[in-house]
């Protein structure tokens, strides 16, 4: 996925440095702390944001981005250095604009994590004077916490799982590889659209961007329509070339739940295939939301 500022953000960097103006001047950070109703309202905001960089260049991004867009300043942090470090995937389409909410929500889901608005954030004052910026401050923390799946299902005879930030692994036995459900995150409609338009036109754009992830070109990649726990799915299926050099059926089935977009993969070798599909069907079949 692209990692690159919008065109309005390079424009007023560029006006900054043309006009000499310093975007960090020593003692220019104010931190304030508004009334909850602001807080509720900061957080319905919608800004577009590439992620794809890690937790702390996210970060110092979104504090300036934040500045030309929003009455505040918004910043993330954390004090947990696996969490700075944590690289942050651009999974929300292009043409959605999330709310500072979902984003929040976007971080934390990826990170494994929950935020929290911090009122006093004196720890962190040393790297705001970094950031100085020259709107009022709105700090949110992200501290590590056991998230659980918003989804679940019934595993057959033999299988494990591992459950990661924003996806949960299905192994089978005797085989490293059979099925891989994601959390995409949650979308909500702006005042001018539906939430059905909304999420069937991004469960379109996220089965496309994973189904490009195969290598095949965009004419190659045809859509079916399969039923996932009576959920329509839109589904896609090729042959892929895996790391270990091994060709595999890749499978892949995008659909959503609720306010939240999901997809499904499973890769399984030729020699799995008979016995490891019908399970995979028979796991789908299983699935359950929690959200």
């Amino acid at each position: 996925m692209a990692n690159r500022f919008h065109t309005p953000l390079i424009l007023f960097l560029s006006l900054l440095i043309a006009s000499g103006t310093e975007l960090f001047s020593a003692g220019s950070v104010r931190a304030v702390e508004p009334e909850q109703a602001a807080i509720n309202q900061l957080l319905k905001e919608r800004v577009r944001m590439e992620f794809g960089y890690p937790f702390y260049r996210f970060a110092q991004m979104f504090a300036i981005a934040s500045e030309t867009r929003l009455k505040y300043s918004v910043v993330v942090a954390s004090d947990d250095r696996l969490i700075e470090a944590h690289p942050l995937n651009d999974l929300y389409p292009k043409f959605y604009r999330p709310t500072v909410k979902e984003i929040l929500d976007q971080i934390a889901l990826q990170t494994g994590s929950r935020w929290q608005y911090l009122k006093e954030h004196q720890k962190y004052d040393s790297k705001l004077k970094d950031y100085s910026p020259h709107k009022p401050v709105v700090l949110f923390e992200f501290k590590k916490a056991e998230l659980k799946p918003t989804f679940k299902l019934k595993l057959p005879t033999g299988w494990r799982q591992r459950i990661k930030n924003n996806s949960v692994m299905y192994i089978p036995p005797n085989c490293p590889i059979g099925l891989d459900i994601f959390d995409i995150g949650s979308f909500s409609p702006s005042a001018s659209e539906s939430a059905d338009a909304l999420l069937k036109k991004a469960t379109e754009a996220v089965a496309l961007t994973f189904a490009a992830k195969t290598g095949k070109a965009p004419e190659e990649i045809k859509f079916t329509r399969q039923k996932i726990a009576g959920k329509d799915a839109l589904f896609y299926q090729c042959e892929v070339q895996t790391r270990t050099g091994y060709k595999a059926q890749w499978r892949q089935w995008t659909f959503y739940a609720g306010d939240r977009v999901y997809i499904a993969i499973s890769t399984i070798f030729p020699n799995y295939e008979e016995k490891l599909y019908p399970q995979v069907k028979e796991m789908l079949s299983t699935l359950q939301f929690t959200e």
